[in-house]
């Protein structure tokens, strides 16, 4: 019964932001870390070149408390690989603690030893990029065959879970793997799609045609009745895209006759990196003058997003969030059957 009752805090604070036009952070994304035990290909985190940087037990917990009080209702915990924190389980209890709705995304290396751990959070998103093969091209050998025992852990343990697959010229073909998996194992699929702007390596990123051939395949399988993570709005506003793939955003107005949403995220949700500098959204990190809630506080850091002047972009997830703010009705009631399923075991 927790949970349904952190779903509608999520909810009603949403429709309180809306109703009141008030720039609240209900949705935050928090790398707790940039350790990481893997060696994805396209990462753009350094961890792996010698920094690790991350925040220490108080001011975690110092931000769960002035995040709680601002109105966030949702914290999504990510890293690096945020499980290789020894204080997790205490993070993750003091988010339940507030009754915020909590998150974890993992890259499934540890899942087995922090099964208990996993136990306590209300989503949970595991990093799962094909077959064999595919994956451990992207991810590093190895790596398939500790993902797929966590997922037997997890199927084990009755923990409902979701996968996220970066697709890159390496794994091309992992959408079919990865939707195959998914009846075995019944997960929700989640999929992010790395462009040749984005990526370490230019070969790794994929051209326009290929970026539209695997949105056209996605879509694809949600027609059929496939377990695909987003709305029909959210992967049709990514075709209709009247730019160029590589670029993801635009902060000029929409050529005519193509009709675009405002960005709610910058006005309630928000990513605060391991250093702790607050951007607005994942892919504006680096590329947005984000102040560090750690020099000037969080609230500071916070209003600062309102010089954010992005208009519109094409990212999947972000279409997505930004259609549950706007309160959109495919957007919604995408949430709303995620939500039951997560909630009846």
């Amino acid at each position: 019964m927790n949970n349904i009752k952190k779903y509608l805090n999520f909810g009603t604070e949403v429709l309180k932001a809306r109703l009141m036009r008030r720039n609240i952070p209900v949705l935050v994304v928090l790398c707790v870390t940039d350790k990481c035990n893997l060696k994805c290909a396209y990462c753009y985190q350094k961890s792996f070149r010698g920094q690790k940087i991350e925040f220490t037990t108080d001011e975690i917990f110092s931000l769960i408390d002035e995040l709680s009080e601002m109105g966030t209702k949702f914290i999504s915990i990510n890293g690096g690989e945020a499980l290789m924190r020894d204080d997790i389980e205490l993070v993750i209890d003091k988010i339940n603690k507030k009754n915020l709705l909590v998150q974890l995304t993992t890259n499934g290396q540890l899942i087995t030893r922090k099964i208990n751990v996993l136990k306590k959070v209300d989503s949970l998103c595991v990093s799962l990029d094909g077959m064999k093969e595919s994956n451990d091209l992207n991810r590093g050998r190895g790596s398939y065959e500790k993902i797929i025992e966590g997922l037997e852990c997890l199927k084990a343990n009755n923990i409902k879970f979701h996968t996220n697959t970066v697709i890159s010229k390496n794994n091309l073909n992992a959408v079919d793997e990865i939707m195959a998996l998914a009846l075995k194992y019944g997960f929700i699929a989640q999929f992010s799609i790395l462009r040749q702007e984005d990526a370490p390596r230019p070969e790794l990123g994929l051209n326009d045609a290929e970026i539209r051939k695997v949105i056209q395949q996605i879509l694809s399988y949600k027609e059929k009745g496939f377990l695909v993570f987003y709305s029909y709005h959210s992967y049709e506003k990514a075709l209709n895209w009247p730019f160029s793939y590589q670029q993801q955003m635009t902060s000029e107005k929409m050529p005519p006759g193509q009709k675009t949403d405002p960005c709610y995220i910058k006005k309630m949700a928000c990513q605060i990196e391991a250093d702790g500098l607050v951007y607005p959204c994942v892919t504006l990190v680096n590329k947005f003058k984000a102040l560090n809630f750690r020099e000037v506080g969080f609230k500071k850091a916070w209003e600062n997003l309102k010089n954010c002047d992005c208009q519109a972009c094409y990212v999947i997830c972000h279409n997505e969030l930004n259609g549950l703010f706007g309160l959109k009705r495919d957007a919604i009631w995408n949430a709303f059957k995620i939500a039951i399923r997560r909630i009846i075991k």
